[in-house]
């Protein structure tokens, strides 16, 4: 009877290892899942800012030079202008 029962335990402490062992490694896979797909949205997220910031830059410094480049013209062509008697 106490082999019978020793059996039975190993029997027992076996398979509540291996359900141990796969709760474990499903754990591991949905931890790791989760943190590519945080790591990928946070790439993705800080490309498109970049993107975006240098997309609204570049916008800018092109509006501003060619609106100084229009009142430079306007100046010149005020200060050229001959005066009329």
């Amino acid at each position: 009877m106490t082999l019978l029962m020793t059996l039975l335990m190993t029997l027992l402490m076996t398979l509540l290892m291996i359900l141990l062992t796969i709760l474990l490694m499903t754990i591991y896979r949905l931890a790791n899942d989760l943190a590519n797909d945080l790591a990928n949205d946070l790439a993705n997220d800080l490309a498109n800012d970049l993107a975006n910031d240098l997309a609204n830059d570049l916008a800018n410094d092109l509006a501003n030079d060619l609106v100084n480049d229009h009142l430079s013209t306007c100046n010149r062509l005020t200060i050229d202008a001959p005066i009329n008697s």
